[in-house]
């Protein structure tokens, strides 16, 4: 809608303190959701630092933020590996996967 030199200078005519206008852009724009962000960690989009970074932005506290990280993770981890499971279970229904070899992954 407006850019930041047009923000800058609403904030100056509104007399907003200096000290202020930075934080102010700042959180005018949305943190990543809870999804996006597991996904985007999933991927490897985001590092394990950045994700705790994600989780704060959306407004948990260091230590909920760190919690949820590790959460992520290890469901993460999970998740590839049910997805896995799934994709062997669905092929081996399609025909396209021998009952043998089904186990061995």
């Amino acid at each position: 809608v407006i850019d930041n030199a047009t923000l800058d200078m609403l904030f100056r005519a509104i007399e907003i303190p200096e000290f202020w206008r930075d934080k102010l852009t700042k959180i005018a724009y949305n943190p990543y959701t809870r999804v996006d962000t597991r996904r985007m960690h999933d991927l490897g989009v985001l590092s394990d630092e950045e994700l705790i970074r994600s989780y704060m932005d959306q407004g948990y506290d260091s230590e909920k933020a760190l919690k949820m990280a590790n959460f992520t993770i290890r469901f993460n981890a999970e998740g590839n590996a049910q997805l896995t499971r799934s994709a062997i279970l669905e092929s081996y229904r399609e025909d396209l996967l021998s009952t043998p070899r089904q186990w061995t992954y």
